[in-house]
């Protein structure tokens, strides 16, 4: 990984949560690698387990020599309604009295079965090229031959219409 890296101009790299300590071992090993990437992206779920395992993750980034600009945290699979300083009370309390990440409560992301979907769909979608699908679905379901046309045509047009929803969360995070 590190040497693919130094190959290429961007690249995103998900690493997982159950992958954070080899990462970690992996990073002491290669000196300064940490300097490869512009940013550590941590998302996080409200359950205290995860909440905890953030904490630990950011603790572990900011001792490798890490700025706190460089770690972002993304307050994850929220319900709606949810505010992000009641569902991440301990998380936020921790980095308030130590300081090792950069902290936008904007950045929430709610739960949303468009992620499922593109998954599905098997191949990269671009959500927000997605959102700005001005296909007339509707009419193409009037006019579809049968059944399978019209289900087919109804599921697109909910997918763009969740891609509607979440590209806002999307650009308020990123």
């Amino acid at each position: 990984l590190q040497e693919y890296m130094q190959t290429v101009d961007s690249v995103v790299v998900d690493i997982g949560a159950s992958n954070v300590e080899d990462l970690m071992a992996l990073m002491r090993r290669y000196q300064g690698s940490h300097e490869d990437f512009d940013c550590f992206v941590i998302p996080t779920v409200a359950a205290v387990k995860q909440q905890q395992d953030t904490m630990a993750t950011l603790a572990e980034l900011a001792r490798s020599g890490i700025p706190a600009s460089r770690l972002k945290v993304v307050f994850n699979m929220l319900d709606d309604g949810v505010e992000v300083a009641q569902a991440f009370e301990l998380l936020l309390a921790f980095v308030e009295q130590h300081p090792v990440a950069c902290i936008s409560t904007r950045c929430r992301l709610g739960a949303n079965e468009i992620y499922g979907r593109v998954k599905a769909m098997g191949a990269a979608i671009d959500l927000a090229v997605l959102a700005r699908d001005t296909t007339d679905y509707k009419s193409l379901i009037v006019k579809a031959d049968n059944v399978a046309q019209k289900l087919a045509l109804a599921q697109a047009l909910a997918t763009r219409r969740l891609a509607c929803g979440v590209v806002p969360e999307l650009d308020a995070c990123f």
